[in-house]
């Protein structure tokens, strides 16, 4: 399997790189530590003399100038570093998901950028990073749950079109059906 980075999507923004991690991993509940951990990350964030200023970020603001040069309104559409980020400064704290989902959003806090989490047992194919588009709907939560994908966080509040950096996966490996190419993407 190649993960690549679509050319259109580099040409706009040439700067644009991935860091892919495999790992065996079951999605149990989250130990004590890893919640402690969680909890010591929003309180640290709530302390600062202006907790916004996380929302200022060199990373946040880079994703964000990417969304724009993608055509994308980075205030309509956020990545989900910063809508975790905005979670937190809000009071609201991160969600409690699994184990895997817990990781992976305190990594995206920690480092300020968004994180994808996919299940390559669903995969088929190469995966290609590239700018989502209106032909490229995004799963409902519910969907993502039976493929077992707990991904971007986002998929639960949009369920049409996908306006947002996305990964388009493959289609599943007992689906059969392969995903159409939109003449504009």
């Amino acid at each position: 399997m190649n993960v690549t980075i679509d050319a259109k999507l580099k040409a706009k923004c040439p700067r644009t790189a991935l860091g892919c991690v495999t790992a065996q991993v079951k999605a149990g509940a989250s130990p004590a530590a890893l919640l402690e951990e969680m909890k010591t990350r929003e309180n640290e964030i709530q302390k600062l003399p202006f907790p916004r200023g996380v929302l200022e970020s060199v990373q946040v603001e880079t994703t964000r100038k990417a969304y724009k040069a993608l055509g994308k309104d980075p205030a309509r559409y956020r990545n989900s570093a910063e809508a975790l980020l905005r979670r937190v400064v809000a009071g609201k704290g991160l969600p409690e998901i699994n184990a895997v989902v817990d990781v992976i959003n305190l990594v995206s806090v920690e480092s300020r950028l968004p994180v994808g989490l996919y299940d390559l047992g669903h995969v088929v194919g190469d995966i290609v990073f590239r700018a989502g588009c209106h032909c490229s709907p995004i799963p409902s939560a519910r969907t993502a749950a039976r493929r077992a994908i707990p991904s971007e966080r986002w998929s639960r509040r949009r369920r049409s079109r996908c306006w947002r950096l996305s990964f388009r996966l493959p289609a599943r490996k007992d689906s059969g059906a392969g995903r159409k190419e939109c003449p504009t993407c």
